[in-house]
């Protein structure tokens, strides 16, 4: 009968599993882990196992229970049951988050205690729902400091708490992971408080309090692990330690009686900051005795030339298990890498890319941050080419660093404008203080530029800085809008102030906003053109998010485009300092290696959404000076050869390695050419340098870092 379900599903859809694939199918052991790599075809493999229960085995679909990452990964997974077992397994199964088998455990729980359950508050800043997440936390915000609350912040104060829930964190441990906002535990404290009296609960304590329900009362907990015989839980990588505790208690609590079927791949969790937790992968058997791990290790989707490169580059991290990625495809186009005189040539690159496509052949451009699609979807929509943007909140006029620029802007249209003077005044590197504001605003009068005030103020200290800057801002109508940006970051001390201001996450994401307000900046011939653009970005980036079933272009986060695959794939931004991330370098030179593993993942990932061709953009040079490409880039594209001199002598060194040079200290090796006996190395001190070959052979002039 096994071999009759596996003819049918060729006989009927084209479908050929192998011998990994059947092995998944019909194991019957009671605890099993199954680690796919990416494209091997684990919805199909689980969605087969799951009818080869009802129609081997006769397993009612009512005793089947498959919990997954996300509704549209539910949603996915149920679409292709029923398209493939549809006609013979009439009744479907349960297919279902983690959040919504929690809820159905929680409304159990109130009608036994004849109860009411909490409201449950959605988490869409701008909704008008009363009692709404943001609305609570933007309330306590305002009622703390007076201010309020950015969308960027509070967002950082969900994903904290979210993090610290789903790690079963305390508020304290919580709040060192916040360190951008000292008043973070007070804050969170009055939002538990404030949820409690108006009975509220939001969707990380759906988890928790399922969690306690099941600790309190075991009768609840043996009621719904009697429930189910086959537990599957697909995504495992990304599934928290808070949600793998309530898992493991029911499966302890079902004993022989409950079958678990765990698959993920410990080589794509990539939500660490979300709380995934993927050790418990690595630890199967202490979590699960006796439990058996499988794996799938062939890729269906990728050429040979991807496969080959993705396999040996993931291999270069610890924390894993060790797997053997093939393809029986073609060897198909090399990896490539293009390396770009500055950065900001990639979009005209890009657009050029998408006018090349074949009918029906599919593209993405995928980046680490969101920031990163703008300036893309910015030219795109210039030159009237289709795109979908994945999962993109349009809101780039509310970042502060958004509102900050045009603050100054106003500023230079109205030097009397107090309003936008007591925005900027202490971002400027001018040592104002706010009685200096308070002094300005009790003498100005109609009209009169506010640096005339604070010059004719005896005693003032910074008459030279505030000369330079009053002669500064009134300059700035005198360049084109990229260049008052940088005259906003240089001369008005605005980079500065963010040094001082920000650290981690919060001052990366802002550099990452003023590098996309620059990419737009560059296409604005004058400084009308530049803020219409700004006006009408949103509402392009808003018209683009609807899913258009025939477009062939898809503007991504790596994050967002995981578990999809198109023909072509270009990776964008790959810097050292966006992808690996800077706390994540910083953390490797400390010997920490969870960050900067988590992000070789999400590069893993990223590449791995490619079918035919991988494309890889980065330069040494963007509008803010020198940058220094991914050295995840040379792990990937090779991750074995040797440079070779043009006498045919190998050296023991690869483009992309950090070497130390007598003169010039640290630096990377961007390129090499044989034939010229030449390489051109970015030094972190001195630049862009071309050496000759033969540096790299002497001892006394150059050793690897």
């Amino acid at each position: 009968m096994e071999t009759d379900l596996f003819a049918w599903l060729n006989r009927n859809f084209g479908i050929t599993l192998n011998e990994q694939q059947q092995k998944a199918v019909t194991d019957n052991a009671l605890r099993i882990l199954l680690l796919a790599v990416p494209g091997a075809g684990k919805t199909t493999v689980l969605v087969t196992r799951i009818a080869h229960l009802m129609l081997e085995k006769k397993i009612p679909a009512s005793q089947i229970l498959t919990i997954t990452f996300n509704r549209e990964s539910a949603k996915d997974m149920q679409q292709r049951f029923v398209r493939l077992f549809g006609d013979v397994c009439v009744q479907p199964p349960q297919f279902s988050t983690i959040h919504s088998f929690c809820y159905h455990v929680l409304r159990y729980y109130a009608n036994l205690r004849q109860t009411q359950l909490p409201i449950l508050l959605e988490d869409r800043p701008g909704s008008q729902e009363h009692g709404g997440q943001y609305r609570m936390i933007g309330g306590i915000y305002r009622e703390m400091t007076g201010e309020m609350l950015s969308e960027e912040l509070y967002e950082q104060i969900v994903q904290v708490i979210g993090y610290g829930k789903n790690m079963m964190l305390t508020p304290e441990e919580m709040a060192r992971e916040i360190p951008d906002c000292r008043f973070f535990l007070e804050l969170y404290q009055r939002y538990e408080r404030c949820k409690r009296e108006q009975k509220r609960f939001d969707y990380d304590d759906m988890l928790c309090y399922t969690l306690t329900v099941f600790r309190r009362y075991p009768q609840i907990l043996n009621y719904f692990a009697g429930r189910y015989r086959y537990l599957h839980v697909d995504e495992a990588q990304d599934t928290s330690l808070l949600q793998h505790e309530i898992i493991r208690m029911m499966v302890h609590a079902g004993g022989e009686s409950l079958s678990l079927f765990m698959v993920g791949d410990e080589d794509q969790s990539i939500y660490g900051f979300r709380g995934a937790y993927p050790r418990v992968l690595l630890q199967f058997a202490q979590w699960y005795p006796g439990g058996q791990v499988l794996k799938m290790e062939e890729n269906f989707r990728s050429t040979g030339e991807i496969v080959a490169r993705a396999a040996a580059f993931i291999s270069g991290n610890r924390e894993r298990y060790e797997k053997h990625m093939i393809t029986h495809r073609e060897k198909g186009e090399a990896v490539t890498q293009k390396l770009l005189e500055n950065l900001s040539g990639q979009y005209p690159y890009l657009a050029g890319a998408v006018q090349r496509l074949a009918p029906g052949e599919t593209l993405a451009i995928l980046y680490r941050n969101n920031d990163s699609g703008l300036p893309v979807a910015d030219l795109l929509d210039r030159k009237g080419l289709p795109f979908y943007i994945r999962d993109h909140q349009p809101s780039l006029k509310n970042h502060f660093v958004v509102v900050d620029l045009l603050h100054f802007l106003r500023l230079y249209r109205n030097p009397a404008d107090l309003d936008a003077f007591g925005r900027v005044y202490y971002r400027m590197n001018a040592y104002l203080s706010r009685e200096d504001m308070e002094y300005v605003r009790q003498n100005s009068a109609h009209g009169e530029n506010v640096f005339d005030i604070l010059l004719s103020r005896e005693q003032q200290r910074t008459t030279a800085r505030l000369q330079f800057l009053k002669y500064a801002i009134a300059g700035l109508g005198d360049h084109t809008p990229l260049r008052m940006i940088q005259v906003m970051e240089t001369d008005l001390g605005y980079l500065d102030f963010l040094d001082f201001r920000y650290s981690g996450t919060q001052r990366e994401l802002a550099l990452y906003k003023l590098g996309a307000l620059k990419s737009i900046a560059r296409n604005c011939e004058n400084l009308e053109q530049f803020l219409t653009r700004l006006d009408g970005l949103d509402q392009v980036v808003s018209s683009h998010s609807k899913v258009q079933p025939d477009c062939q272009v898809t503007l991504s986060t790596i994050h967002s485009s995981k578990g999809m695959e198109f023909d072509r794939v270009i990776l964008i931004d790959m810097l050292d300092g966006q992808l690996p991330s800077a706390k994540a370098i910083e953390q490797r030179m400390n010997g920490e290696l969870t960050l900067f593993e988590e992000e070789a993942r999400l590069f893993y990932v990223g590449a791995t959404r490619a079918k035919n061709h991988l494309e890889i953009l980065t330069s040494s040079l963007s509008d803010s000076g020198m940058v220094t490409p991914s050295r995840f880039i040379r792990r990937i594209i090779s991750p074995a050869s040797e440079i070779i001199a043009k006498d045919g002598q190998t050296l023991p060194y690869h483009i992309g390695d950090r070497i130390h040079h007598r003169y010039y200290s640290t630096g990377v090796i961007l390129s090499v050419d044989p034939q010229k006996g030449h390489m051109v190395v970015h030094f972190d001190r001195y630049g862009v340098k071309t050496l000759s070959l033969a540096v790299l052979i002497s001892k006394s002039l150059c050793s690897p870092e």
